[in-house]
């Protein structure tokens, strides 16, 4: 996705990204549509004043057939208080900081 069509769909959807979060996005390779994913069907979780989507084995499984999110596995998008996401990743574990 070329950065005019992403900014293209973060004016119909109304995503707000930070250039830090587009550059992560385009440096790893982790679309737009990955990130609705994340925050549309991603788990959720609290941590240190922001909010963590993230798409695990669980979410893929309990969600097939109807919605094959395999391609956005590992996804996690990092959200600030004001609604900007201000990170984007991938990885298969979720550690929250201070859990073991």
């Amino acid at each position: 996705m070329s950065q005019d069509d992403l900014l293209q769909h973060c004016q119909q959807t109304g995503l707000l990204l930070s250039k830090h979060a587009w550059r992560r996005m385009s440096g790893r390779g982790i679309s737009a549509e990955a990130v609705q994913a994340a925050l549309r069907y991603g788990r959720a979780v609290q941590q240190d004043g922001a909010e963590i989507y993230f798409i695990g084995r669980k979410e893929v499984q309990r969600l097939r057939p109807r919605v094959d999110l395999r391609a956005h596995q590992g996804v996690h998008v990092v959200v600030a208080r004001d609604g900007m996401v201000v990170t984007v990743y991938r990885s298969e574990t979720f550690r929250a900081r201070g859990r073991r």
